[in-house]
């Protein structure tokens, strides 16, 4: 709780302040981390663009993600990510959560203009960052709804919305949040609230916690064009397509095997592995 209380003083989120709503999300936050163990980054947050507009995106998509993100950028003194996350979330969204400062709601289906426009709303803040997983979805295995682990085929919006608004790219890897609060959201079909809640309480009061290990790739810029310079339909997906495979073969995949070389890789296993 010290750390809680010790880190509210720095700046949270884009847009004017809100207290009450900024608190609150913040201790949602530490609830969710009381599990973890320890967040290790091993210095990368160097590369974070410091007080600079920047897309994020993170793999692999598990169980947490974006919460270490937000520790970390917290722990810096830096606005907080507004996330991507699916349509269908923000009916039940609690508005406590922090509701459009903390997210974009987006169909998972294609770009819309009500999604453009909100990315435009949030970079109007000189120092805003977007963050999503690449993937989109965090099962990525065709034969088991419930693999968490095994990549998806990366989406292009990243490189689509970085791209039109002219921010460079954080690539980042999220490791180990599939080995907590694995199983709490099937307790809670089966058994309820009650003993999802118990389970939660055991993770916290284990003895040996996981270790969540983070890390931040070098701002990527190669898909920001010359000023002026718009493409047509085809060559700006081509362009998306181009950077995106880039990004993930050349960048996140290989940061993501340097914590575990065994990791599935789903659609990029050919790429990797004989």
């Amino acid at each position: 709780m010290k750390e809680f209380f010790r880190t509210t003083d720095v700046p949270r989120y884009v847009g004017p302040p809100h207290h009450y709503l900024d608190i609150a999300s913040h201790f949602v936050e530490f609830l969710s981390l009381l599990p973890v163990g320890k967040i290790n980054t091993n210095g990368t947050e160097i590369n974070i663009p410091v007080r600079r507009k920047h897309f994020m995106f993170f793999i692999p998509h598990s169980n947490v993600e974006t919460q270490p993100i937000d520790r970390i950028y917290r722990q810096l003194g830096l606005p907080l990510p507004v996330w991507f996350t699916k349509k269908e979330n923000e009916k039940d969204q609690p508005i406590i959560l922090g509701g459009p400062r903390r997210f974009i709601f987006a169909d998972r289906v294609q770009i819309t203009p009500s999604t453009i426009r909100a990315v435009d709303r949030v970079y109007k803040h000189p120092h805003a960052v977007i963050g999503t997983s690449i993937e989109g979805t965090r099962f990525g295995n065709p034969n088991d709804g419930n693999d968490i682990r095994t990549l998806k085929e990366a989406e292009p919006g990243t490189v689509y919305f970085a791209t039109r608004e002219r921010v460079p790219i954080l690539p980042v890897v999220v490791y180990g949040g599939d080995k907590f609060l694995t199983a709490l959201e099937s307790i809670k079909k089966k058994y309820g609230y009650k003993a999802m809640l118990e389970q939660f309480y055991r993770e916290v009061r284990a003895k040996s916690k996981p270790v969540i290990e983070v890390r931040f790739a070098k701002p990527y810029t190669d898909h920001i064009l010359p000023e002026g310079v718009k493409l047509d339909k085809e060559k700006s997906k081509q362009h998306n397509n181009t950077h995106t495979n880039n990004l993930m073969l050349n960048i996140a995949i290989p940061l993501l095997l340097e914590l575990d070389i065994g990791y599935p890789l789903g659609p990029y296993e050919k790429y990797f592995r004989n």
